[in-house]
């Protein structure tokens, strides 16, 4: 806290609980756009996310915002992107990472969901 030029005890408490405050703030006002993204993502990149990049980037970005619907990780867990490769076409959706996620995070929120 000295790095902010505050001094310690009680100030650096109540300045955390604001950032805290804050920080929530930002996470409800940005979670909605980034949902949104996702599933323009899904729709809208057959063809032109290699390795499924963007759409791994925004399911990261949903998990550090710490979301609550688990949709957007089992949809992930579940999609599959077929690319080019030497031989048969190979899956390279980021549905492997997501998959590991939605495992954390729906036994962490004590759910149960049949991921098929």
């Amino acid at each position: 806290m000295q790095a902010l030029g505050l001094l310690p005890g009680r100030r650096c408490t109540l300045v955390a609980a604001a950032v805290a405050l804050a920080a929530q703030a930002v996470r409800e006002a940005a979670l909605p756009g980034v949902e949104e993204a996702l599933v323009r993502a899904y729709a809208s990149l057959h063809g032109e996310d290699p390795g499924c990049r963007a759409r791994l980037a925004l399911l990261e970005a949903l998990d550090h915002m710490e979301a609550t619907d688990d949709a957007p990780f089992v949809h992930a867990a579940r999609y599959v992107q077929l690319e080019k490769a030497w031989g048969a076409p190979v899956d390279t959706a980021a549905g492997g990472a997501a998959g590991v996620a939605v495992g954390t995070r729906i036994s962490y929120l004590g759910r149960s969901v049949a991921c098929s």
